[in-house]
């Protein structure tokens, strides 16, 4: 058996909160998601698991929480509205999962995009943060 890696989550995934509570691999100890994104459910599966829950306004707000953190854990983050910045949170690893290719299908929506430009196969992109992306 592995230990368990402390880690922290961006985004309002339901399916990915849920997949790192119950991971192995992970010890989650706190979630970040922007306030209008968070349903009632998201908020109670972090109490119930005991996972601090961080409700954050805008993108100066989600920084400053990360950063909070610097030192302490690593993050994962899938399903976030807001586009992170490595200048911005220096020294911190966050690994983003995009739900497609970032060779074809970048941006929003990339599922949508895949289906209507006739994609038979689409794959999934975990990268680490290490540029600004645009």
């Amino acid at each position: 058996m592995y230990a368990q890696i402390d880690v922290g989550y961006i985004g309002f995934s339901m399916r990915m909160l849920t997949e790192l509570i119950h991971s192995p691999f992970f010890c989650l100890k706190v979630c970040i998601c922007e306030t209008k994104r968070a349903t009632d459910s998201l908020k109670d599966l972090c109490k119930d698991h005991d996972v601090e829950y961080y409700g954050v306004n805008g993108k100066q707000e989600m920084m400053d929480c990360i950063l909070s953190f610097r030192g302490k854990y690593d993050f994962i983050m899938y399903e976030n509205g807001i586009i992170l910045e490595k200048a911005a949170i220096p020294d911190m690893h966050i690994y983003n999962f995009h739900p497609g290719s970032l060779l074809h299908n970048r941006g929003a929506n990339p599922i949508i995009w895949s289906i209507l430009k006739g994609n038979f196969l689409t794959e999934m992109t975990v990268h680490e943060i290490d540029a600004p992306l645009g």
